[in-house]
């Protein structure tokens, strides 16, 4: 096909040519996100037509050749590149003829380099190469002619195309390298050497690759040799002449990444003959470039020369092997950032230069590195063994002859002492394993180090500076280590072999202790696998085997590292797996029961680690457990003897560990229980003696248990044993033990032998708890308590004092009746609690120093339960003492101000142990009568410090009573439930305060003690405890809401306590108590506390008011004393609404007790009837009980005058002037004002005949009103009283006179009030003589309707447009004067007057549907006038008239409205683009509202108005202001069911959400498809106003609209194409490019990808 010269633009004849034209005109806009925009608009039209973008991008580019900036090419060409990457098999010829043609233009026009538009011409050339390759090659040739030294760019894109597409290019090298190498001689730039070297290096590298894939090639035939010796002539002139001239580093670099790819491809004998030139050269480079990336490009191409190296037999090489070796050894010595990728990658390539080097030279190398290993420097020992690893893992068959030798070689690091040098061996040693170098000899020493390490602990190896940044601790490199023998094991197969039963070599040394948990998790995995397969080799000879133990040692050994299990690295889990699997190898008859057991007991062991501390204790008892169980399997004495023996052998193994030292002795009490044989037990005995360190406590506690435990079969002789050792003390050799353990204790006699006692008192309590229950009261009786009690005298040894108490602890254990199994009397039980008091009392009061506390609460628990009961005094001592002991400790029990954090964390964990002991002995005093009065007993202690000031005092205290009620509710006993749970108000009451403790903790335990309590009332209710219950069960919930500290969370959280509390709580006494409970926690030392207190006071006073109908006056006079106290003035507000909520159920009895308080009213009456003006309802009713009051009462009453018997006087009743002074107080404050509006001309009236009244009256006498009694506590000191204030001053008329003016204040009349003041009316009214003047100046109020000044009629209309909202309190009259009234000022010069008339008027929405029928026609003009207001320039009057018009729409007929319904809509029309948010919201959601009127007649016309503004609405749907968003929601959703369209209106009802997030392209997307089907005749007007829209002054419109109109005209049917506008559509669109606002410019782009077929 001929090609056409000339460029044309292939157009489609639609408007898509255009769209096409103006993108790639504006595709250099100045914003980037427009760019990117149009970039993908013309790539996504690209794909659909190809030849129009194609061909429109070529012609600009030509057409605009001279004017065009380099940015506005290089994106028009990066479009056509993606264009043709993605389209590249729909391009025909011609296209792509111009494609290449102009891209080499592009790129070879400016002879100067200029990157950015050269890179993107070169990648359009590239691009189409791949299915174009002849005609770019064509094009290129004609720029690379023999002789004249080519563009750059031409150069690179060579290179580029021969890699792209290396088939099509091979065939063409030969020729370009004909051309190219007469050129080389004449590059003299180095910029066109580099762009030569690089594509050199491509060509070489595409050659390459097509023989090595000729199988895929097209030409099968083409071979290496073709290309030798033009490439030796390209090694030559880059090694020999550019080279050495090159002064760029970048240069230097490009030629040797050259040579490394030219290497490949010369003849064998030329690299051969070059070799001795080459490598120096290369390897001299080094010193020539610092940088890492310099670096890995000379690696690189030394590697590949090594590799063609390597691949023939050459002397020359061999030569130069040593000075290669230590020069790549020194490079691999050199620390790596492994942050910096390129150091990395050079280190690996330095390696694969040794691996090439092993191919041909294996003994050398290895050689060479086992000598380096040898070396004193250790960063030369680590890149020996670097290399060695790299050499294991790659080198194949060269090293499989060398691997004794290798392991040979690497004996000697068994022992090195450098860490790193330790962490690269064991690597080495994992590659070793691999490859089955540990199968030799010396491989199991290569294990043993690997173990070795695994005990490694940080302080056991000198260390450096952890600021080496190779530096590796201990810790690591056992982490390591462990992970690597676990690796070994598990996956390398070929291992097993080496290491069964080799590891067990490692379970009885002391040596591998600290790695024995690592060992048995291998030798588990390891014996667990050959005892699954039945291996041969499974069981064990021990007599083979003369390096093992034998299995009763390791039957000993696994017991005891068993028994403390975290130990080690958390080891026990792995040593039960290690038991499970090798049973048959210890001894057949425990297979069984250790199968049986141990699975279970490997569950109880995950549950226990599970747990924040690990129960010791109970763990030891399992595995006691077991190692009975299985003495009972075997049943053999000699046995048994034999493994006790190990036992007594191992003790020395654990000489630093004493924990496990304590298990042993243990383990051998268990089998001395076991045996029969006196002199095995004498001996035992005094072997355990022996080994004991008396001054560790574990190992005392061990031999004690275990003397315990032998004490079960040989309690005499352990008794006897014990008392020998008591008679030391004294100095006497009675026995060969006895002399046995002078020798052993012989630093200090008086010290050792304190030690040694401290051992046998607490062994006298092991013994005792475990002897025969048959022997045990007489032998507790006659022996242990008579050598116990001597010691109690000695309270200075702290240690010994604690065993003490653990003895008798133990001792009254032993003497519980569940244990003796029958009922015996414990005479000295009040010796000993006398012992643990006086123990309690000597402890310092200002630290814990220890658990002797806790050991005296556990001590005193054990005694509680023996017989007989306790006395009450004892028990009250007890309990007095013990509570305070723990609540009263100070602050620094758990902060020290001197302590470390260490410390510190020590203190808390104590303080927490000792809270819980507490706690226990509570438990048991509860359980020796379990009642409700019991409970009350116990809490009486507790209470005071629920609201201590301290707050570690509260925490522990609330801690405590939530342990006791919540052990009372789970183990309630109902036979007492006759008795009444008459501490429940007072305990709640005391624990609410808390619930908003300044302490989290605090709030949370009191509130799980408040559902406790709750819960335990509705049992006595017969309510099981396992019934749900909702708000009870809830609590927990509030719990989660209490720790916030957000003062909004915490108080929702605490009402919604008060209605649990209010809900639940029982009527009657404990309610009372509650609420006086309350009122205490008003004056809580913590604000948080009080506030509290104060919310559920109200609360429950809100919900439960009506039950103190006699209790109001009691309830007010305490509140009202309280308030003195009370610290906090939130608190203060709040208290004061309780009497609000109590008003809500009493409000006449809590008037009348108000009124009953003395005159003047003191601070805290006034505040309380401010809070009943404060609440409407109770306003209310205040003020219209007092308007009938003040009605009904005589103001005053003639009596004889006390000064002159003849005449009379008038003295004011005490009733109606108290009325008056609290409505003073009320009209202060701001929230009465609303009932103010609605009594307005009752208490004008009133007040005015008030101060008539009261003219010449006098205040009576006033008495103390009657003293109220108030319940008070000691800690409350609160008086039953408070003083009232002095009367004083009190005219009662001058009190109306102030009242009335005050009530002229609140009704906003302060022109008024301004006026009457200047005219002194004040002073008249308060005047006899002047009374009636007064009286005549308030009625000329009217006038000020008419007067001059703008701010009076405002106010005036302000006042008449609310009177007409509050319907003048009924007075109808009143309501036709005031609608008149600002009729006549809808005229007003003044346009906040007319705004005020407009708002008064729509206030008649307001007032209910017959009050807008009456005035609907008078409302609907005045409206209708205010949107024509012309001089409302701010739209301030129109806003008025629309809201007030969408209020009376609400209630008025659709007869008023029919007539002006499409004259409303076309009104408020214009007002949807008003510049004012408010206004444009307020028009949108009036035209919504009037959708209520868009049925019956006038159903089609406005239908016509719904799709007429349709657009507006949709485009400011994503309006700026979220209150328009909001009013488009509502009109969406209002008129939707009028369109007739389900899709539509389905769309508007599910998105139309108000508080949802739309999405605003996805739905317009979706609602353009529904409106093209059921509104298709609409599309041109749709259109028309969306054009429109293109020209409104918000960009976020503008953008809105072309994106609205993309969709739309995408979603239109072919067949519907004909009814739009094209011509106008593109146009529009187009303009829409050269928007100021760049997000306007983004969518038009978008919106033009979308019309593509068009």
């Amino acid at each position: 096909m001929p090609m056409d010269d000339e460029i044309k633009v292939l157009k489609t004849g639609g408007k898509v040519d255009s769209f096409v034209e103006g993108l790639i005109k504006n595709a250099d806009d100045k914003n980037e996100l427009v760019q990117q925009a149009i970039s993908e608009s013309l790539h996504s039209l690209g794909n659909k037509h190809v030849e129009l973008v194609l061909s429109s991008c070529l012609h600009f580019l030509v057409v605009n050749m001279r004017d065009l900036s380099t940015d506005h090419r290089v994106a028009i060409l990066q479009v056509m590149e993606k264009i043709v990457l993605d389209n590249i098999d729909l391009i025909d010829d011609n296209i792509a003829h111009h494609v290449v043609k102009q891209a080499v233009s592009e790129m070879t026009s400016c002879k100067e380099v200029v990157p950015v538009w050269q890179t993107a011409a070169s990648n359009l050339l590239v691009a189409a190469g791949h299915k174009f390759t002849n005609k770019v090659m064509a094009e290129l040739t004609q720029h690379f002619q023999p002789g004249v030294l080519p563009h750059f760019f031409v150069v690179q894109t060579l290179g580029k195309l021969a890699v792209a597409s290396a088939f099509n290019m091979v065939p063409f090298i030969n020729v370009a390298l004909g051309t190219m190498l007469p050129m080389l001689g004449m590059a003299k730039q180095e910029n066109l050497r580099w762009v030569f070297s690089y594509t050199l290096a491509k060509f070489a590298e595409s050659i390459v690759y097509y023989v090595e894939n000729l199988d895929q090639a097209p030409d099968p035939n083409v071979k290496v040799e073709v290309f030798s010796d033009a490439f030796y002539s390209v090694y030559e002139m880059l090694y020999n002449v550019w080279l050495p001239q090159a002064k760029d580093s970048k240069l230097r670099v490009g030629i040797i990444r050259a040579l490394g790819n030219v290497s490949h491809v010369i003849s064998k004998a030329k690299l051969t003959e070059q070799l001795p030139k080459l490598i120096p050269g290369i390897l001299s480079l080094y010193k020539k470039h610092s940088s890492s990336l310099d670096h890995l490009a000379i690696t690189e191409s030394f590697c590949m020369i090594l590799d063609s190296a390597t691949q023939i037999d050459s002397l020359n090489l061999e030569t130069l092997w040593e000075p290669i070796t230590n020069q790549l050894h020194s490079f691999i010595c050199q620390p790596v950032d492994f942050s910096n990728n390129d150091q990395v990658k050079n280190q690996n390539e330095l390696l694969r230069c040794f691996a090439m080097l092993n191919r041909t030279y294996s003994d050398k190398v290895v050689a060479n590195l086992l000598h380096k290993l040898e070396q004193k420097e250790e960063r030369i020992r680590i890149g020996a063994l670097f290399i060695l690893r790299h050499l294991i893992n790659t080198g194949g068959h060269h090293m499989d002859i060398k691997k004794a030798l290798i392991i040979s070689g690497l004996k000697l690091l068994t022992q090195e002492p450098s860490l790193k040098v330790r962490k690269v061996f064991v690597q080495t040693i994992i590659a070793m394993a691999h490859h089955g170098y540990l199968e030799l000899e010396g491989g199991e020493m290569m294990i043993e180090f690997i173990v070795r390490q695994c005990t490694l602990q940080d302080a056991s190896v000198p260390t450096k500076k952890p600021a080496d940044p190779d530096y590796t601790s201990p810790q690591a490199l056992r982490s390591m280590c462990e992970s690597v023998l676990h690796l070994v094991v598990t996956t390398v197969e070929i291992m097993e072999k080496v290491l069964w039963p080799f590891l067990l070599e490692f379970i009885i040394p002391n040596t591998y202790t600290e790695a024995f948990g690592v060992v048995c998790k291998n030798l588990s995995s390891l014996a667990g696998r050959k005892r699954e397969r039945n291996d041969a080799d499974y069981l064990i000879d021990y007599e083979d085997e003369a390096n093992l133990p034998n299995a009763r040692q390791l039957i000993a050994r696994f017991f005891v590292m068993s028994g403390i299990p975290e130990n080690g690295g958390q080891r026990g889990c792995h040593v039960l797996n290690a038991m499970a699997s090798l049973a048959p190898n210890l001894h057949e008859d425990i297979v069984g029961v250790w199968s049986e057991v141990i699975p279970k007991m490997q569950v109880k062991l995950e549950e226990y680690e599970s747990q924040d501390e690990f129960p010791q204790k109970n763990w030891n008892d399992l595995i006691l457990h077991l190692l009975s169980k299985s003495l009972d399997c075997v049943d053999d004495e000699d046995w048994t003897i034999e493994l006790g023996k190990a036992f007594v052998e191992q003790l020395q193994l654990y000489k630093e560990y004493p924990e496990e030292k304590g298990f042993c002795l243990k383990c051998l009490g268990v089998v001395m229980k076991k045996a029969t044989k006196k002199e095995f037990i004498q001996s035992c005995m005094q072997a355990m003696f022996a080994a004991v360190d008396h001054r560790k406590e574990i190992e005392q506690q061990g031999l004690a248990a275990g003397l315990g435990f032998a004490s079960a079969a040989h309690f005499d002789s352990v008794l006897t044993k014990l008392e020998q050792a008591i008679k030391l003390d004294g100095g006497k050799k009675t026995s060969s033990l006895i002399s046995f353990i002078k020798e052993k204790v012989n630093t200090s006699e008086n010290a050792d032998n304190l030690l040694l006692k401290q051992t046998v008192m607490m062994s006298y309590g092991y013994v005792t708890l475990y002897a025969p229950v048959s022997l045990v009261t007489s032998r507790v009786d006659a022996v242990i308590v008579r050598n116990i009690t001597p010691h109690f005298s000695n309270q200075k040894d702290p240690i010994l004092k604690k065993y003490l108490i653990n003895t008798i602890e133990l001792i009254a254990k032993s003497l519980d009746p569940l244990h003796l199994h029958r009922k015996h009397p414990f005479s000295d039980r009040t010796q000993f609690l006398d012992y643990l008091m006086t123990c309690v009392k000597n402890e310092s009061t200002e630290k814990l120093t220890g658990k002797i506390r806790i050991c005296v609460f556990s001590a005193c628990a054990a005694l509680v339960k023996l017989e007989p009961l306790l006395s009450e005094a004892d028990s009250h001592n007890v309990l007095h003492t013990c509570i305070t002991s723990v609540l009263s400790l100070p602050e620094s029990t758990a902060k020290g101000k001197s302590e470390t954090y260490e410390q510190q964390v020590m203190q808390q964990q104590l303080l927490n142990s000792t809270v819980q002991s507490l706690n226990s002995l509570l438990e048991e005093f509860l359980l020796t009568n379990f009642s409700p009065t019991n409970l009350q007993t116990i809490v009486k202690h507790i209470l005071p410090w629920v609201s201590s000031e301290k707050d570690n005092e509260r925490e522990k205290a609330v801690s405590v009573l939530h342990f006791l009620v919540k052990y009372y509710l789970d183990h309630m006993d109902m036979s007492n439930k006759s008795e009444d749970m008459v501490v429940l108000g007072e305990v709640v009451g005391k624990l609410i305060p808390r619930c908003t403790d300044p302490t989290i903790s605090v709030r949370n335990e009191a509130i799980m003690a408040i559902q406790a309590m709750l819960r335990i009332h509705l049992v006595y209710t017969d309510i099981p405890v396992d019934t749900a219950d909702k708000m009870v069960d809830a609590l927990p919930i509030l719990k989660e809401r209490l720790q916030k500290s957000d003062a909004s969370v915490l108080f929702n959280a605490v009402n919604d306590l008060a209605k649990v509390i209010a809900k639940k709580f029982p009527t009657g006494a404990q309610l009372t108590s509650l609420v006086d409970a309350l009122i205490e926690g008003l004056a809580d030392s913590q604000a948080l506390c009080s506030n509290g207190a104060c919310v559920v006071l109200n609360g429950v006073v809100k919900l439960r008011g009506a039950e103190f109908s006699h209790q109001v006056d009691d309830l007010l006079a305490k509140l009202h004393a309280r308030l003195y106290y009370i610290k906090y003035e939130q608190t203060r507000t709040g208290a004061l609404r309780c009497v609000k909520f109590l008003s809500d159920h009493h409000l006449d009895t809590l008037m009348q007790c108000l009124l009953s308080y003395s005159l003047p009213y003191d601070e805290s009456v006034v505040e309380f009837w401010k809070i009943l003006a404060k609440n409407p309802s109770s306003a209310d009713r205040v003020i219209e009980t007092f308007l009938e009051m003040l009605k009904q009462s005589m103001p005053y009453e003639e009596k004889t005058s006390s000064a002159d018997k003849k005449t009379s006087e008038k003295v004011a009743t005490l009733q109606p002037l108290s009325i008056v002074m609290a409505l003073k107080y009320m009209l202060e404050v701001p929230e009465v004002k609303e009932t103010v509006g609605k009594y307005y001309h009752h208490l004008f009236g009133a007040l005015v005949l008030k101060v008539g009244s009261y003219h010449e009256v006098r205040l009576p006498t006033l008495a103390e009103p009657p003293t109220r009694k108030i319940s008070t506590d000691k800690k409350s000191k609160t008086p039953s009283k408070p003083k009232p204030g002095k009367a004083v001053n009190i005219v009662p008329s001058v009190l109306c006179v102030e009242t009335l003016k005050t009530f002229f204040e609140i009704a906003d009349n302060e022109n008024i009030c301004r006026v009457l003041e200047e005219q002194k009316v004040w002073i008249k009214l308060q005047s006899t003589s002047d009374y009636v003047c007064g009286i005549e100046s308030l009625a000329s109020l009217r006038s000020f309707l008419s007067t001059l000044y703008d701010t009076d009629r405002i106010v005036v209309a302000a006042l008449f447009g609310q009177l007409i909202k509050d319907k003048c309190g009924g007075d109808l009259t009143l309501v036709d004067t005031l609608v008149g009234s600002l009729m006549g000022r809808l005229v007003d010069s003044c346009l906040e007057v007319r705004r005020l008339c407009v708002r008064g008027l729509g206030n008649i929405g307001d007032t209910g549907t017959e009050m807008v029928q009456k005035y609907s026609t008078t409302i609907l003009s005045a409206m209708m006038s205010g949107m024509d207001d012309r001089d409302d320039i701010d739209n301030l009057v129109t806003t008025e008239a629309m809201s007030g018009l969408s209020k009376i729409l609400l209630s008025i007929n659709e007869s008023h409205i029919r007539p002006i319904l499409i004259n409303i809509a076309l009104k408020i029309r214009p007002c949807f683009e008003k510049s004012e948010s408010s206004v444009r919201a307020a028009a949108f959601k009036l035209f919504g509202n009037l959708a209520k009127f868009g049925n019956g007649p006038s159903a089609m016309p406005f239908l016509e108005q719904i799709i007429s503004n349709l657009t507006s609405i949709l485009l400011h749907l994503n309006d700026h202001e979220t209150g328009v968003v909001l009013a488009c929601k509502h009109t969406l959703r209002l008129v939707g069911p009028l369109l007739n369209s389900e899709g539509t209106n389905g769309m508007f009802q599910k998105y139309m959400i108000d508080s949802a997030q739309l999405h605003y392209g996805e739905f317009i997307n979706d609602l353009c498809k529904s409106l093209v089907i059921d509104f298709k005749e609409h599309i041109p007007n749709f259109i028309t106003s969306i054009i429109t829209a293109f020209k409104s002054p918000w960009p976020e419109i503008r953008s809105n609209a072309a994106i609205f109109l993309g969709f739309l005209m995408n979603a239109l049917p072919d067949s519907a194409h004909s009814l739009v506008n094209h011509g106008h559509i593109s146009s529009a669109l187009l303009a829409l490019l050269g928007d100021p606002d760049f997000k306007v410019r983004s969518k038009a782009a978008e919106a033009m990808s979308l019309l593509s077929n068009y």
